[in-house]
């Protein structure tokens, strides 16, 4: 279960609700701007955390390894923040 939780996936899946949820709000079609940046932020700190906790104490004694964890986890989550926003930009125009 801690495989899933710290997978590149969820950062993918919570970056492409959250750009689906800004563009969507920036547009006047989903929820207020004040909770679509709440939601934005909650979702990128869940990310950062997730990371951070999917590595081992071994880990953790190699210097840098945290770091490039969740930076990884936080280069996915933007990249799926951007194709979310893309994707809810085509589709809000009906």
């Amino acid at each position: 279960m801690a495989d899933v939780l710290s997978s590149p996936m969820l950062a993918l899946l919570f970056g492409l609700v959250a750009g689906w949820l800004t563009l969507s709000s920036l547009n006047g079609k989903g929820p207020s701007a004040g909770t679509a940046g709440l939601l934005l932020i909650i979702l990128a700190a869940v990310v950062v955390v997730l990371g951070a906790l999917s590595v081992s104490i071994f880990h953790l004694i190699l210097a840098g390894t945290t770091a490039l964890v969740v930076l990884s986890q936080v280069s996915t989550f933007a990249g799926a923040f951007l194709v979310g926003a893309i994707i809810q930009s085509f589709l809000g125009k009906n």
